[in-house]
């Protein structure tokens, strides 16, 4: 894990995500975690000092750390790890929220590409809502029925658009939906595998509890039982 003369931040960045890059960051959390090395292990020592030995540890050539006498040898390399393991882990949780975003954010693209120019059933719908807001601004303190009723020929036409805006949302809505459980499916489950398998996510705050739900949901699913 050491050796060669790469910085140690050049190791902190997983990069976009994707199978390869994070299947590369799993492993290196195993292979570290294989060491077993106490959570505690440098509680006596200050956050600086270990940095220190981390940072040496990092550039220094194989042969020169076989070299050193073991007491030295084995407190860089312990450090070493030990550093890693908290960089591994957080560059894991790093890809696991830019996945989540990633999938979210192409699924949307979709959908609104697919959507574009449907389900218009209001004529001129874009022109009246420019004067229902024009119309609003000059009279802000004028009610509904007399400023806004006029400028689009009535409250039958308003329900209409309501009815419209409410059904096109509902539809975006579902459209997503199925988009995100095909990508998903298809794709990006072989990346949620390994990384949940990988991570133990917790959380005390009771905002994010359906997060954490759903987290345990694709847990429990990763491995469906064989038939």
């Amino acid at each position: 894990m050491a050796g060669g003369h790469s910085s140690p931040n050049s190791r902190r960045t997983p990069g976009a995500p994707g199978l390869e890059s994070l299947f590369a960051e799993v492993d290196k959390l195993q292979r570290v975690r294989r060491l077993e090395l106490p959570a505690d292990l440098f509680a006596d020592v200050s956050e600086k000092q270990v940095d220190a030995w981390r940072a040496r540890a990092a550039k220094e050539y194989p042969a020169n750390l076989e070299r050193m006498k073991p007491p030295m040898r084995l407190t860089l390399l312990a450090a070493l790890c030990h550093v890693r393991h908290t960089e591994i882990t957080d560059s894991l949780v790093e890809l696991f929220i830019q996945l989540v975003l990633k999938i979210n954010t192409r699924a949307e693209k979709k959908v609104d590409k697919e959507l574009t120019g449907e389900l218009k059933k209001v004529r001129g719908k874009e022109a009246m809502m420019l004067r229902v807001a024009e119309a609003a601004l000059s009279e802000p303190s004028g009610t509904v029925r007399r400023v806004i009723y006029p400028v689009v020929g009535g409250e039958k036409t308003l329900k209409v658009l309501a009815a419209e805006a409410a059904a096109n949302e509902a539809k975006y809505k579902a459209r997503i939906r199925t988009v995100l459980r095909s990508a998903y499916s298809a794709h990006w489950r072989r990346m949620l595998a390994p990384l949940l398998k990988a991570l133990t996510l917790k959380c005390n705050n009771t905002a994010y509890r359906p997060v954490m739900d759903a987290i345990d949901l694709l847990q429990r699913y990763l491995d469906p039982p064989i038939a």
